[in-house]
């Protein structure tokens, strides 16, 4: 997978949808990660788009985002009914195993964060069985109680030597 281009962005009430195929996306993603440039991919459905029209930061956060994909039916028949155009769905649980067996081919460092610790778990032992030589970087599961410290987490996560996160 080579560079991938910039793409466009179609607004769709309060969020910029980038314009691209479920390819292109997964190789812009990869392009970044092999070259360990920061940046996160925004799954976009429609809570999301609510929670971004009611709450100008958090849209802006989701905007300056490395890419907003449509994550969900509804924000493809929009963006095919405002603008004309066929956008593939984009769905997070559909990138991630194809980002994880990627990263296993090109021998990308994963880290795994969020979620339950028993949950991390139960996703080392399925990658260890589905991608036997993915080289996970970490696990961590933040806890849900309390404040989070950002630094500690990035400066974690950037000891480790992970390329996808």
């Amino acid at each position: 997978m080579g560079t991938a281009l910039p793409t466009v962005r179609k607004k769709v009430i309060s969020l910029e949808i980038d314009q691209i195929s479920y390819s292109a996306a997964l190789a812009k993603i990869m392009g970044a990660a092999k070259i360990r440039k920061p940046g996160y991919v925004c799954f976009a459905n429609v809570h999301m788009i609510i929670e971004a029209y009611k709450n100008e930061s958090f849209a802006k956060d989701v905007n300056e985002s490395m890419l907003v994909v449509a994550d969900g039916m509804p924000i493809v028949n929009v963006l095919r009914s405002l603008y004309k155009f066929t956008q593939e769905r984009i769905a997070g649980m559909d990138v991630m195993p194809d980002l994880i067996r990627l990263a296993e081919g090109e021998s990308l460092k994963v880290y795994f964060f969020g979620t339950s610790n028993e949950l991390l778990e139960k996703i080392r032992m399925k990658t260890a069985r589905e991608f036997p030589s993915l080289q996970i970087a970490g696990l961590f599961s933040p806890p849900f109680d309390k404040n989070i410290d950002d630094e500690n987490y990035i400066r974690q996560i950037n000891d480790s030597g992970a390329h996808l996160v």
